[in-house]
């Protein structure tokens, strides 16, 4: 038999309130007004306010149901976390909170001193901070955004260990919420990956030498930031995906087919409209190897027998072209998040993609580069050129977890005639100079004249040379920069943000 829990006007208690339980539940849980107004005039309130807010995430014609519910639960003596009972509800009087953080802890060992030490390190964990809502971690589900991880309650988090000196993934204890106000909140950016958290949360970071833990607040600009680097490695069952995913992104187009149905084919236009939305998928590029990857995609994958064929534009430039339209084609949207139409403001790499970059990256940038990519013939050094800025920064970050440094330029805004028509340049380009990563990300290349300068024109050891800098050499540079002119500033490279 169902009944539904109705919550009494007053909940009986069997057991007088302790001072010291009300002075608590005054001083971190009792909603009050940034003047100090007392906004819980009784622990029922912020009962009421608690299952008011667990409530509202419900379908509306559902939460006066599990209102009822969850208050009854309340005043029976189920007690939520303690952030749960200070913040929920309380977005109007503390807009400024983040209230995502995982606590992970290193492999116990069986000692009395490695108890103690995992148990002050995970009170320096609860008394240091939080990182934010928007900040990317690893879990067993891939990369996933921090909030997304307590939504789904993930078990394992990747981080790194102070004994083994290497990252591991870790069981996540406990997901709490912390209330942050967003003055203590700090962004550290370094070689495009971001870093969200609270100012006294700890970093590690490689300061002269050592690997040592900081307060955020604490990190300086000569500091390099810690972090897990994914290999340079994909999955080669996916790789023809990905590739399409980036190429179509790079130089693709994609629309829906609309088809006026005449009214004695009603059953036609019966069975199309069952079959979903049917798009258009088109590709023209000046190599055919580019265009006839993108149709074997296309072919391996639905089953389509559209071919590629030779065109000239106006100009006079001989290309190929291939387009495919088809029921069952149109599942390919799904690879390339429905950016359909003109995709160039909202231009962004693919969830999937996203997820698991160690899987899919490399192969997805070697379409963005087949299509929209220059190969430099002085040093090998590939560049890609969008309009869509967000999407540069966004290649730029993930660039940044393979530990490749991508650097960004804007254009000018200009406009020249071409043909009798005025048409306008400008955006962002994406550089990136590691000949040794590129020569990785050239296997999944379907251009062989990318990829052959890629080959041909390698930087050699020494020109993009990875290194740690000294404290004394950085010193004395800093020192003799002050020296240098505008121009020899301009030259070095020094307003890239190259040194």
């Amino acid at each position: 038999m169902n009944t539904v829990l109705r919550a009494p006007a007053t909940a009986a208690a069997e057991i007088p309130v302790q001072e010291a339980s009300a002075d608590i539940w005054d001083k971190k849980y009792r909603l009050k007004a940034k003047d100090g107004t007392v906004l819980d005039t009784t622990v029922d309130d912020t009962w009421k306010r608690v299952a008011r807010a667990l409530a509202d995430v419900e379908a509306p014609e559902k939460r006066e149901e599990w209102y009822d519910k969850f208050l009854w639960a309340l005043r029976h003596g189920a007690i939520p976390a303690g952030r749960v009972t200070s913040n929920a509800g309380a977005q109007e009087h503390k807009p400024a909170t983040s209230t995502i953080n995982c606590t992970v802890s290193g492999t116990i060992r069986d000692s009395m001193d490695d108890i103690l030490n995992k148990v002050h390190e995970a009170g320096l964990t609860l008394k240091a901070g939080c990182v934010a809502a928007g900040t990317w971690v690893r879990t067993e589900h891939g990369l996933v955004k921090v909030e997304q991880a307590v939504t789904e309650s993930h078990r394992e988090i990747l981080s790194y260990d102070r004994d083994s000196g290497r990252f591991e993934m870790r069981p996540i204890l406990k997901h709490l919420t912390v209330t942050v106000p967003r003055s203590d909140n700090i962004e550290i950016v370094a070689n495009g990956v971001s870093l969200k958290t609270s100012i006294k949360h700890p970093v590690l970071v490689c300061r002269d030498g050592a690997l040592i833990y900081v307060r955020a607040d604490e990190v300086r600009r000569e500091d390099a930031l810690v972090q897990h680097s994914f290999p340079w490695t994909a999955d080669s069952s996916a790789a023809l995906p990905a590739w399409f995913a980036g190429a179509h992104l790079g130089d693709g187009s994609a629309y829906e087919k609309h088809i006026d149905y005449k009214s004695i084919r009603g059953a036609w236009a019966r069975r199309a409209r069952s079959l979903g939305q049917r798009l258009v998928f088109k590709i023209r590029a000046a190599e055919r190897e580019v265009v006839e990857r993108y149709a074997e995609f296309f072919s391996q994958t639905f089953g389509t027998r559209a071919s590629v064929a030779a065109a000239i534009t106006t100009n006079g430039t001989p290309v190929w072209d291939y387009a495919v339209a088809s029921f069952s084609a149109s599942r390919a949207s799904k690879l390339i998040d429905n950016q359909i139409g003109n995709k160039t403001v909202q231009l962004h790499v693919p969830g999937w993609i996203k997820t698991q970059p160690e899987k899919y990256f490399l192969p997805f940038l070697a379409g963005l580069l087949d299509t929209d990519g220059t190969v430099n013939r002085e040093h090998g050094s590939a560049s890609l050129a969008t309009c869509n800025l967000t999407f540069a920064q966004e290649l730029k970050s993930i660039l940044g977890l393979f530990s490749v440094h991508g650097a960004l330029t804007m254009r000018q805004p200009r406009s020249h005639m071409l043909n009798g028509h005025e048409v306008h340049d400008g955006g962002v380009i994406l550089k990136i100079s590691d000949s040794a990563f590129l020569l990785q990300v050239a296997q999944y290349m379907a251009d062989s004249g990318k990829r052959g300068r890629i080959v041909e024109y390698a930087t050699q050891s020494g020109q993009y040379d990875h290194y740690h800098l000294p404290s004394i050499l950085r010193e004395a540079l800093s020192t003799a920069s002050f020296t240098l002119t505008h121009v020899e500033r301009q030259r070095l490279g020094f307003y890239h943000g190259y040194h």
